[in-house]
């Protein structure tokens, strides 16, 4: 059994979806609003439903805190989250209160494709050795994806891009 505490709401649904039709059972769903400082009444309920795990799909910030305060009060559960949890600062501010913890994500440095490694390799040498994260990776493929649609556009024009953007198929090595 599992409790969810929300913030991203299309990661929540895919979850939930996904659990229940592999036989899990959400025994509740509880909410909060980013940049919030204290959790203490969300992680309060949680303990009365005692989940087995409790997913995270929120940002590195505040699954820090909430990862912090959770064990605090005692809990023990497994934290599970996604992509917005895939930043160096998670592990700076939330330390060993993450131990235990699994995160999904869509890219990792140690992906071994020849794609993923020069990209990889770029960023480190323009930003001092710095590996990239999630965010910087998507940030990458959606500069990459306008560059595209700005050359076959030939144009900056937004309707003239909007309309190329809407025929994009496939990647363009």
């Amino acid at each position: 059994m599992i409790l969810i505490l929300t913030y991203s709401r299309g990661l929540t649904d895919y979850f939930e979806l996904s659990f229940a039709k592999l036989g899990g059972q959400i025994v509740g769903k509880l909410s909060y609003t980013q940049g919030d400082a204290d959790f203490k009444g969300q992680l309060s309920a949680i303990q009365i439903a005692a989940p087995d795990v409790i997913y995270i799909p929120g940002y590195y910030g505040d699954v820090a805190v909430i990862a912090k305060q959770s064990r605090q009060i005692g809990l023990k559960q497994s934290l599970l989250g996604g992509d917005g949890w895939d930043a160096p600062e998670l592990w700076q501010l939330g330390g060993d209160a993450l131990n235990g913890s699994f995160i999904s994500t869509h890219y990792s440095v140690d992906d071994p494709s020849s794609a993923i490694q020069q990209f990889v390799r770029e960023y480190k040498q323009r930003y001092g050795n710095l590996l990239p994260d999630a965010h910087a990776a998507l940030a990458y493929d959606a500069t990459r994806v306008l560059t595209d649609a700005i050359r076959r556009a030939n144009s900056t024009d937004g309707e003239k891009l909007r309309a190329t953007l809407a025929e994009t198929k496939t990647s363009r090595e």
